[in-house]
């Protein structure tokens, strides 16, 4: 994702977790990119994101709509884009 500068990982992660339905078992940064192409103002920010549920396979379709929730969360309340 690629959100402001001023946005933390805390921030992020938050927003990630508020955003994700409980199959949601792990948030990872893995990467964090700042590169002329961005500007000065906006960093790249690479998660892995870990999910789970307990009790049987998940769908292709819940990962997805989990997915689209926390690009959605993420981009109003941090201004967070996908890295294209």
């Amino acid at each position: 994702l690629v959100v402001p500068e001023t946005v933390t990982l805390a921030q992020l992660q938050h927003t990630v977790r508020s955003a994700a339905p409980e199959i949601l078992r792990e948030v990872r940064v893995f990467d964090v990119y700042r590169g002329t192409n961005l500007g000065t103002t906006f960093k790249s920010m690479a998660l892995g994101l870990i999910f789970q549920d307990y009790s049987r396979t998940l769908t292709d379709m819940e990962i997805e709509t989990a997915v689209t929730a926390i690009r959605s969360r993420a981009a109003s309340e941090l201004g967070a884009s996908v890295r294209g």
